[in-house]
Parts: C-alpha cells; structure tokens; sequence
C-alpha cells in the first residue's frame, strides 16, 4: 500500500492531527539525514509527527545512554533494563513521517490524546479479536521502551502514558499518550476500518 496514502487515510479515519511515525530499526548502517546533535529519541519522534522531519539515528545521535540500551544499540554493562531490543545490534534507526518512507517500516508510531486512543484500541481489538494488554512503567525511555522495543520484540500493540522526560524535556503535553504497533498489524487495522 502507498505510505502516503496510508497515512492520509489513517488521520481521516481515527481524525488524528499528528503523522503516524515509522520506524524501522536496522543492523546496517542507513544513509539519511542525522540529528544536528545528541537529542532524545522522544523528541525526535515528535519532530516527525508534528514537523514532518525524517532521522536516520546511530547510537551516537542519542542523548541518553539507557535509550542506547534499550533500542539495541549497546548492551546494558551493570544492569539489565526490560524492556529492550536484545541482543543488541542495532546499527542505525529510521524515524519518519509513515507517509514519506520509501521502505517497509517495522513499527507505527501514533502519538494522540486518550479520546482518538480509544478509537484506535477499539479497532484493534476487532482486528486481534483479543483486547489490548498494555505493558509499561513509565519510569523513563517510554516512547523508546514501551512504543518501540515492546512492539518490536513481541511482535504486539502496546500503549504507554509516556515518562517525565517526554514531557519535561521533550514537549509531550499532559494530555498525549502513545501507541505502538508493528507495521503488520497497522496494515490489518487499516484494511479492517476500511471495510464497507
């Protein structure tokens, strides 16, 4: 299916103001555009849904060691953190507007408010034929962890009400939360909502 008009059908059909985001997390170096410097991958994430940016990430473009972690670019060296993409290989991580990558992203990043959530938690509960379980703490790298890692790994939809510095240092506002979903079942989602 056209990102584009994915994209375009998805803020139709669940009326959200912001891009869904791709992601694609890669154990090869991407070329693409890098951060100007170290930033949050939480904020980086906004930039392309509310900005329309794309980042190609390397472990040196994030600010923060346990994101690092987390997104599989570094092992943990004194204690583990859960969860996390492992073991770890990640060399380089798109981050886009769905609507403007050329590739098949692995995850779908929605940020919205808890009224449009629901809409979203709604369709996929007919799509999964089993109701959302979301798994988080919120206790730090939640958009990396809990939107990103999880859906990765397991393969499932998850939600997270985010961490303090999503929203202190990041921009997040306190009515935002974020969804995660792997691209495989964002595209059933969509083909189910589209159904006459």
């Amino acid at each position: 299916m056209n990102p584009a008009r994915l994209s375009s059908e998805f803020k139709e059909v669940f009326q959200i103001v912001s891009e869904p985001v791709a992601i694609l997390v890669s154990d090869r170096e991407i070329a693409g555009n890098r951060p100007k410097e170290p930033s949050l991958f939480c904020e980086l994430v906004r930039k392309a849904a509310y900005e329309g940016k794309s980042y190609v990430v390397t472990e040196d473009d994030l600010s923060n060691y346990s994101t690092r972690v987390i997104l599989g670019f570094n092992e943990p060296q004194y204690v583990d953190l859960c969860p996390r993409i492992k073991p770890a290989k990640t060399k380089s991580i798109l981050i886009a507007p769905l609507g403007k990558i050329e590739v098949e992203p692995d995850i779908v990043v929605i940020i919205t408010d808890p009224a449009h959530a629901m809409l979203i938690v709604q369709a996929l509960s007919r799509v999964l034929k089993k109701r959302l379980e979301a798994s988080m703490s919120c206790q730090g790298s939640a958009i990396a962890g809990e939107a990103v890692a999880i859906p990765f790994t397991e393969q499932r939809p998850n939600l997270t009400l985010l961490c303090g510095g999503a929203r202190e240092l990041a921009g997040y506002s306190a009515d935002e939360l974020v969804l995660g979903l792997p691209y495989a079942i964002f595209l059933k989602m969509m083909k189910e909502v589209k159904k006459p």
